[in-house]
């Protein structure tokens, strides 16, 4: 019964290395401006302590300068911030 199961182990070892070598095949899409019939709104959280804002605001200004606003809405939450 041990050598049948070490067997069965080698065996599913060796046979998951076919796996490793074939890459998985992904389409690449590229959206363009067209492509979207509704207004999408993103809210953006901040804070003056949050370190990662600085970096969010950037993003959300370069998809500012890609879509127009039929197609964005930005709404940026400054909220309970005792510095404000």
């Amino acid at each position: 019964m041990k050598k049948i199961i070490i067997v069965c182990l080698i065996l599913m070892f060796c046979l998951s290395g076919f796996v490793i070598g074939n890459p998985a095949k992904c389409e690449n899409r590229i959206a363009s401006t067209e492509s979207v019939d509704r207004t999408v709104l993103v809210e953006c959280f901040t804070g003056t302590w949050c370190t990662y804002c600085q970096g969010a605001e950037g993003a959300l200004d370069r998809l500012a300068d890609e879509y127009p606003r039929t197609q964005l809405t930005i709404i940026e939450w400054h909220n309970k911030d005792d510095y404000v």
